[in-house]
């Protein structure tokens, strides 16, 4: 699988705006530092936590602008870019963000280890 699936999956679970489905992407203590979160999340309860409010927003949707990819074992690390957008009222919504992915290799396939995402200045 080519790094980039893996981004490219999670934003398409991310679309289902399933909560328990985001989470089953993560490592069970895995760590989000989320783009609107003010708290870092660790673990499964917590990462659900965050994704249901995030998951709620009206229209959600969101797609990758830019990724650079490192290789490291059973590690792969995805850093980029990508724009979220949803409507609040009449308005849409843009958010730009930075992210940072660390999936490993596990008994389960790849997980996400490390997330963290942060809004670009304006």
């Amino acid at each position: 699988m080519h790094p980039s699936h893996l981004l490219d999956n999670w934003l398409t679970v991310v679309a289902t705006r399933n909560p328990d489905a985001v989470t089953n992407l993560y490592a069970y203590e895995g760590i989000l530092i989320g783009t609107v979160a003010k708290e870092i999340k660790q673990g499964h309860k917590e990462i659900r936590e965050y994704f249901q409010g995030f998951l709620a927003k009206n229209g959600l949707r969101g797609r990758a602008d830019s990724m650079l990819v490192q290789h490291l074992g059973p590690y792969v690390i995805l850093s980029g870019t990508y724009t979220f957008q949803w409507r609040e009222g009449w308005r849409t919504k843009r958010v730009k963000a930075r992210y940072s992915f660390v999936f490993a290799l596990m008994d389960r396939g790849w997980v996400i280890v490390n997330h963290h995402s942060s809004a670009i200045p304006e």
